[in-house]
């Protein structure tokens, strides 16, 4: 079964994932870094407190100036108090990692249970989003689908109107509106995934590595809320159905929806490269996952699993890469797609055509909005 250089390797349905010894090693090290980048940003906090302009400024606001100083000190100690609870937890998670092969259920809930704790940790999802129509669009905005790989390709477009070039455009979604001939509207949601890689940064970008982390532990997000809103905002009915497609953490978040549930009539959702979050899907609810078999990014849910015979998950080979992440752009998920379409198995034959209603038929008219999802405390 190929499509392109792609050929299926594997499916599923439930969408469980097997994890093997080595990229659980390979979790930990990047946990574990992570742990180390926020322990030189403390000492990086430390030595702004410090610095010669803030001293100087003392003596012109001294409120001010002791109060920038506490807050720096404040910060570096929270940083290094989490920076040593992570390289801990890092640990663990590797001796978990040994463990795994006579041990799998206890490591996933220890796994789950640090997601929960560290998505606690930073605390940010339950602040109301900021959404915002924008006058962007990408080149398939004015366009209706024509098949599967079109739908990746076109969430590869929204990711890169959000790429480090356009760092302006963090948060960015897409809403698009089809109505058919006889005046029947079905709506398509594109949403890309992680654009802020900063573990400890705090500002206003819904797809950071905290809303990443409170996906994989099941918690809702600022995204998610800010999703369900733009569909309120581009007069998407209730009764009308609704396809979400996401590449990398968009597609964890719009699993989490078809999981948590929204006002809307969401009947697909279309996942690329992304890790499984934990629950149970909704009533009438379909799920397409592609998986590259060398991308590391859909193993970091730690072997999560949604057992739902209604999440079909397909994984595939193309290309090779030594780096785990290196194959996780939406172009080999492209290529995922189209051999999707080739496929002869009947189960992923059945997830393919369950698509067919929102693809592109004669006399169609297409409208669409970008719209712009950022953090209503506007960190």
């Amino acid at each position: 079964m190929t499509g392109d250089d792609a050929r299926i390797t594997r499916v599923t349905e439930g969408g469980e994932i097997q994890l093997p010894y080595a990229d659980v090693l390979t979790l930990a090290g990047s946990v574990e870094e992570t742990g180390h980048g926020a322990l030189h940003a403390a000492t990086r906090a430390g030595a702004v407190a410090t610095s010669p302009h803030l001293l100087a400024s003392a003596p012109f606001s001294p409120a001010t100036a002791a109060a920038a100083e506490a807050a720096l000190v404040g910060l570096g100690a929270a940083l290094t108090a989490w920076s040593g609870a992570t390289v801990l937890d890092a640990q663990a998670v590797r001796q978990a990692a040994h463990l795994l092969a006579e041990a799998d259920d206890v490591a996933q809930v220890g796994l789950l249970n640090l997601e929960h704790t560290v998505a606690a940790s930073y605390g940010r999802e339950g602040v109301a989003p900021v959404v915002r129509p924008t006058g962007l669009e990408v080149r398939s905005s004015t366009t209706a689908p024509a098949d599967l790989a079109s739908l990746i390709e076109h969430v590869g477009q929204l990711n890169d109107l959000s790429d480090a070039d356009h760092p302006g455009n963090k948060g960015t979604i897409e809403v698009q509106t089809v109505t058919a001939a006889d005046g029947t509207r079905r709506h398509i949601v594109y949403l890309p995934g992680l654009d802020d890689f900063d573990p400890v940064s705090v500002d206003g970008d819904v797809r950071d590595v905290g809303a990443a982390v409170a996906l994989e532990a099941g918690v809702p997000t600022a995204y998610g809320a800010g999703v369900v809103q733009a569909l309120h905002d581009a007069g998407v009915r209730p009764d009308e159905d609704v396809l979400i497609v996401g590449h990398s953490q968009g597609g964890m978040q719009a699993a989490a929806l078809a999981v948590q549930g929204t006002p809307y009539h969401l009947t697909q959702v279309v996942t690329a490269g992304s890790p499984v979050v934990p629950g149970h899907l909704h009533p009438g609810v379909h799920v397409l996952s592609l998986e590259h078999q060398g991308d590391g990014i859909p193993l970091l849910d730690a072997g999560s699993a949604d057992h739902s015979a209604h999440h079909v998950t397909v994984t595939f080979a193309e290309g090779h890469s030594p780096d785990p992440f290196g194959n996780h752009d939406a172009s080999h998920y492209v290529a995922g797609a189209h051999a999707a379409e080739a496929s002869t198995d009947p189960v992923v034959h059945e997830a393919v055509a369950d698509l067919d209603p929102f693809l592109a038929h004669p006399g169609e008219e297409v409208e669409s909005t970008v719209f712009q999802i950022t953090r209503g405390d506007g960190r």
